[in-house]
């Protein structure tokens, strides 16, 4: 499944997190959220996503009322490995 970078402007504060994350269950079968890095002193929060496609992290986020300023679909590399896993 393909993997997606989501950025949004703004740090996000843990319980607004963990009140999207209660709302997990509303989202579509195949978009799956990972996780949530925060970058306090940048004002920007970078979420990870596997989905089929950008559009369907696009439609979560509306659907929550969360901003995005973009969505990258992205490929991880493996250091110890060699090579790109996912």
């Amino acid at each position: 499944m393909p993997r997606f970078i989501a950025v949004h402007p703004g740090s996000f504060k843990e319980e607004d997190l963990a009140g999207l994350a209660q709302r997990r269950g509303e989202m579509p079968a195949g978009v799956i959220w990972r996780s949530t890095w925060c970058a306090p002193a940048d004002g920007i929060t970078y979420c990870d996503w596997d989905a089929p496609d950008a559009q369907a992290i696009a439609g979560v986020l509306e659907s929550f009322q969360v901003p995005v300023e973009s969505i990258h679909e992205v490929r991880y590399f493996e250091p110890d490995a060699g090579r790109f896993t996912a």
